[in-house]
């Protein structure tokens, strides 16, 4: 009586234990463009998977989304994302409709028609389908992730693929087909307790380039000189373990990463003149960035 019990218990909420999608403490970073108004991958929104909580009649992840901005380098902090796994599909709940609607599907094969929900209201369709082009796998150390590959037959698209795990590699929920080239997207990392991924080697999962002119606090007596320079930059700092110096363009190019201890000399001489990021590093994370003049 009492294990019928906890099977009714189960059915009744949704609980589902084992759930491999968003692990408590897993991470996302998407780079982001407002919309088209600012420098490519200059911005970036978290996800990042907090807590487990009961939403709508099901135990499920809360996911926290926080937008890093370019314009004076503000930070937002946006609705959370419901999410729960049942099987082959993880399900997300929808606001709108106060309900929730199957997210990503892994129990498929090619030619396969999915349905989904739009994640916002409409008033003439409130779905749209795709169709899989191939299933695929990603190998990240030891696992090995199905990936799905899907066209859009409505106005709605995955832009690409979905993945076991990790979820979307453009924005964890479905876009709108109509997008500029600097629309928010792509998926730059995803992190949990046993994997890390990178989806891009131009840049750091969390570079943001922003608006303001300050840079940011030196609390290791850290210098880089001359600046504006010519030929040779020159970097020192006041500790003695590994750190790492970061050259971008304003474009959110890498042009040069070097791993330095106490002072090293970066010949800048091929460098066209004008304006650089940079980003210094250590096993800590970002302990300085700002901007250089290359004249």
């Amino acid at each position: 009586m009492k294990k019928l019990l906890t099977i009714l218990l189960l059915l009744t909420y949704g609980i589902c234990w084992g759930q491999t999608f968003a692990p408590i403490g897993a991470k996302w970073y998407y780079s982001a463009q407002a919309s088209g108004m600012a420098p490519q991958n200059s911005e970036y929104y978290l996800y990042e998977s907090q807590l487990d909580t009961i939403v709508g009649g099901h135990n499920c992840k809360k996911i926290s989304v926080t937008y890093y901005k370019y314009l004076n380098g503000d930070t937002a902090y946006l609705p959370p994302v419901y999410t729960y796994q049942s099987a082959d599909t993880v399900y997300y709940y929808n606001t709108i409709f106060s309900n929730y609607f199957p997210l990503y599907i892994f129990n498929v094969v090619q030619g396969d028609t999915l349905r989904f929900h739009r994640p916002d209201l409409t008033v003439i369709d409130t779905t749209w389908r795709a169709v899989v082009d191939s299933v695929t796998s990603l190998i990240i150390s030891t696992d090995t992730l199905k990936r799905v590959w899907t066209t859009p037959l409505d106005s709605y698209s995955f832009h690409g693929s979905y993945i076991e795990k990790l979820g979307c590699d453009f924005l964890m929920l479905p876009q709108t087909l109509a997008l500029i080239i600097e629309h928010d997207g792509p998926m730059r990392c995803y992190s949990d307790s046993t994997t890390s991924y990178s989806f891009n080697t131009l840049f750091p999962c969390d570079y943001r380039l922003t608006t303001g002119i300050n840079e940011s606090e030196n609390t290791f007596g850290l210098s880089l000189f001359p600046n504006p320079v010519t030929n040779k930059l020159t970097i020192t700092i006041d500790n003695y373990e590994p750190t790492e110096i970061i050259l971008y363009d304003l474009a959110s190019r890498k042009l040069l990463q070097q791993t330095f201890i106490n002072s090293t000399i970066i010949n800048t001489e091929q460098l066209a003149k004008g304006m650089y990021l940079y980003e210094v590093r250590n096993r800590t994370g970002i302990i300085k960035n700002g901007k250089v003049i290359k004249e």
